[in-house]
């Protein structure tokens, strides 16, 4: 990122991300390491498709009765 745009600590605002814990599992995770490196406090979103997704999982979960 530095290489791209220097000042790029102070102008992040905001991540997306599917929820995978390679983007953001605590120790080691992109978006975890792009948040710590941030000067501001930085808004995590999950992107609609993937949260559509989830809901999804857990409606035909319960309709199968949890199987």
């Amino acid at each position: 990122m530095d290489a791209m745009y220097i000042k790029w600590h102070a102008k992040l605002i905001d991540v997306s991300t599917d929820g995978n814990n390679t983007m953001t599992g605590h120790h080691a995770g992109v978006v975890t390491h792009l948040v710590n490196c941030a000067n501001n406090d930085v808004l995590r979103i999950w992107c609609a498709p993937h949260q559509i997704n989830i809901v999804v999982k857990a409606i035909a979960k319960g309709i199968n009765n949890g199987v």
